[in-house]
């Protein structure tokens, strides 16, 4: 469990915004491999791939 009391929850347009940010900012290739699935797979539900 948390310390926190509150945990702030993200909307998918944010989720979606930081995971473009670490896919431009990292040069780790799995981090990247990942962050480019997690990336099609929000864009494959919304229908927009």
């Amino acid at each position: 469990m948390s310390n926190k009391e509150t945990i702030k929850c993200i909307t998918p347009d944010e989720y979606l915004a930081r995971l473009h940010y670490a896919f431009d900012n990292t040069e780790d290739k799995k981090l990247k491999q990942f962050l480019y699935s997690e990336i099609r797979k929000l864009h494959v539900q919304r229908g927009t791939w």
